[in-house]
């Protein structure tokens, strides 16, 4: 599985030595990001967790701020994710250092795009992975020793030290699988490398996650913290179209009575949450189902 990441690459000369010797003395800030679609948020999140704490561990903490982009489609999943990032947030004491946001596909290119102002580089941590203080520095001190490369990418490979390698042909490596340091400046030629590292998926710990049953959409409409917090996220927006046929379904019918894509229409809208919120609370969905159970 991991042959085709060595397939056409060539190493950078005396790569070794210069990413050790490496100084990075006021490189910052960094932003770690996180990008998911659907997956188990309290996973997710534990993942988070391990490599916060193991950059806090290492006194590198400083310079990182963790970012968790969402790109899920299950309006379940989305509710849950957003609790699952409260309580990891106050569990770490991060408030001002880790943040949480639903956006379309492409949220990570589009977060290089839109936040350049604001970091030097950002990390986009793979999927189903965490990673170590330990990686995460040799990624920046290359990228600090290689100034003409603008992405590198992190490939766990079964090696005793780092090597960094140059890619000759687009498409070497399974982007879904690695780690990705992008440099946050427009560069004239841009060029990308990979970070050849040793496999720590059996070797970083992760807490373990809670056996509890997940918060859910109807959460965000009921329990006055959830639909607060999850109001907090939305900030100002413009209501949808489909506001009042949305909300008039729902109350009558509960919520199994729309599509995932309907509640997540609902989910964008702080107005109609507002609405729905309050009138759960004044007795209108006393005869979901739901709420029966």
């Amino acid at each position: 599985m991991l042959r085709a990441p060595f397939a056409g690459l060539v190493m950078l000369r005396s790569s070794e030595r210069r990413i050790e010797d490496t100084d990075l003395t006021g490189t910052g800030p960094v932003a770690v990001v996180f990008t998911i679609a659907d997956e188990d948020p309290p996973a997710v999140f534990a993942r988070v967790e391990a490599t916060y704490q193991s950059l806090q561990t290492a006194g590198e903490l400083e310079r990182f701020d963790f970012h968790v982009l969402s790109e899920s489609t299950d309006p379940d999943r989305r509710v849950a994710e957003e609790v699952a990032w409260s309580e990891a947030r106050r569990r770490l004491d991060a408030p001002g250092r880790m943040f949480y946001r639903h956006r379309a596909a492409h949220s990570f290119a589009r977060f290089c795009r839109t936040r350049s102002g604001d970091y030097r580089y950002a990390i986009s941590i793979a999927r189903e992975r965490a990673s170590s203080a330990a990686v995460l520095l040799h990624a920046l001190a290359a990228l600090e020793a290689h100034r003409d490369l603008s992405r590198l990418d992190i490939v766990p490979a079964t090696v005793a030290t780092v090597r960094l390698y140059e890619p000759v042909f687009p498409g070497a490596n399974d982007e879904r699988h690695h780690h990705r340091v992008a440099r946050l400046e427009i560069l004239p030629e841009r060029r990308r490398a990979v970070l050849l590292v040793p496999d720590e998926s059996t070797t970083l710990p992760v807490p373990p996650t809670s056996q509890s049953a997940p918060p859910a959409f109807i959460d965000a409409l009921v329990d006055p913290a959830v639909n607060a917090m999850h109001l907090r996220l939305l900030g100002r927006r413009a209501r949808r179209a489909a506001a009042d046929r949305l909300s008039a379904k729902l109350l009558e019918h509960g919520p199994t009575a729309l599509s995932d894509a309907e509640k997540m229409e609902i989910l964008e809208d702080p107005q109609t949450l507002r609405e729905l919120h309050a009138a759960v609370w004044s007795g209108a969905a006393a005869n979901w189902p739901e709420r029966a159970s």
